[in-house]
């Protein structure tokens, strides 16, 4: 098992570094130490018509 965790753990990681990699072709000019980008959707902050999904990545409307 330890062989699979870490796998999952590398590959966890890889998928960390491609989003960060996306991000920064995104915003190209933005200095994150300085200012840091949000990574997902604060379930916090959000509206009550709103709702989250997808580990607070997807956001949908709750209302008719």
């Amino acid at each position: 098992m330890a062989a699979g965790s870490s796998s999952t753990c590398s590959s966890s990681n890889s998928d960390t570094n491609q989003q960060v990699d996306r991000i920064a072709q995104l915003y190209p000019k933005v200095d994150e130490s300085e200012t840091t980008l949000p990574r997902s959707w604060s379930p916090k902050d959000k509206f009550t018509f709103i709702g989250l999904s997808q580990n607070n990545l997807r956001v949908h409307y709750k209302g008719k």
